[in-house]
């Protein structure tokens, strides 16, 4: 199942292979753009016609793995990157085989892609280190870039756990208040999920195996980047990659790995090695300056002495007021003036 916006033609659904080829010569040749995004419930043939055209066109995809799709596949088509430690998880079990046939049999929609926690606790009981090293050795042959983003899962647990200074975090203040009322029923949808205790700690274990995953992705040679899914619940706009930054330190990335994740991985990914990814001469200035090294404990890349964007710096006292202007702005909202 794939959904479009009813204002859109309908080849934008991509829901057979001729409507993919479609699409992806009006995106190339009407909209000119750098790459094109797949989702999880792109049927598995449209999948196919869409890299083949892509690929004649010279225009990257990246996203989701669709559900349908072996993960091996995906990467053997050339999708340049694959987000979500899930998508990874879901393909090394026994029984990923028939999940996505199941998946394609039914059209799922993308909603299907979060599992209820006795099917995560199923898919963590039957990992198979073996297809897992299989998936990397085909990433790395084809140069394919991994996303984790960890804090989509941590949000899951935390969410089925009732986790009440997680839930109130003073960020919610900053943010429109339509995402506000949005994540906290994504936090009753998951609580929904979740019968109790037991199946929290589903969610806790699939998380903490998604950390392993991407420990043993970066050691297997993986370009591993920091991502964060902002927009997603608890995902919050700029501060978000500063979570994910601690998280991936916590699969056991050293401070140096994980800041690479962030820099020189991004700029590489992007073919922009000569602008960005270090500070030297004749590279593009955007940068934080921090009052600590991040290098000795990469929650110090919390401590922002100033920030200089697109010629323009500021310092923390200009920070300050961004930030309050953003919080008065949120509550003016709130109060619909």
């Amino acid at each position: 199942m794939t959904r479009r916006r009813p204002d859109l033609p309908t080849f934008f659904g991509a829901g057979t292979p001729d409507d993919a080829r479609e699409l992806v010569r009006y995106l190339v040749d009407e909209s000119s753009v750098d790459a094109i995004k797949v989702y999880s419930g792109l049927p598995r043939d449209s999948f196919f016609a869409l890299m083949d055209e892509a690929n004649q066109r010279g225009i990257t995809v990246v996203g989701h793995k669709p559900l349908g799709v072996d993960f091996i596949e995906a990467v053997n088509a050339g999708q340049r990157s694959i987000e979500h430690a899930r998508e990874i998880l879901l393909d090394s079990f026994r029984g990923a085989a028939q999940l996505q046939r199941d998946f394609e049999a039914r059209q799922a929609p993308p909603s299907e892609r979060d599992q209820k926690p006795a099917m995560l606790t199923k898919i963590l009981q039957e990992h198979d280190p073996k297809r897992l090293r299989a998936i990397f050795a085909a990433m790395k042959k084809h140069d394919t870039y991994y996303v984790p983003t960890h804090l989509t899962r941590r949000f899951d647990w935390i969410a089925a756990a009732g986790d009440p200074q997680a839930l109130n975090d003073p960020r919610l203040q900053l943010i429109h208040p339509t995402a506000v009322t949005r994540a906290l029923k994504d936090v009753e949808q998951t609580r929904a999920r979740a019968s109790g205790p037991t199946d929290a700690a589903a969610y806790k274990a699939f998380f903490e195996k998604g950390l392993e995953v991407t420990r043993l992705a970066y050691r297997a040679g993986i370009n591993v980047m920091a991502g964060t899914d902002t927009g997603d619940s608890f995902c919050f706009p700029g501060s978000a990659l500063l979570d994910e930054l601690e998280l991936m330190a916590s699969s056991g990335l050293s401070p140096a790995e994980v800041l690479r994740t962030a820099t020189l991985t991004p700029a590489r990914y992007a073919n922009k090695s000569n602008d960005f990814g270090a500070v030297s001469a004749g590279r593009i200035a955007d940068l934080v300056v921090l009052d600590a090294d991040p290098l000795a404990d990469i929650r110090n890349v919390r401590a922002t002495r100033m920030v200089v964007f697109n010629g323009r710096l500021f310092d923390r006292a200009e920070l300050d007021r961004i930030l309050a202007g953003v919080a008065e702005k949120a509550r003016s909202l709130r109060k619909g003036e």
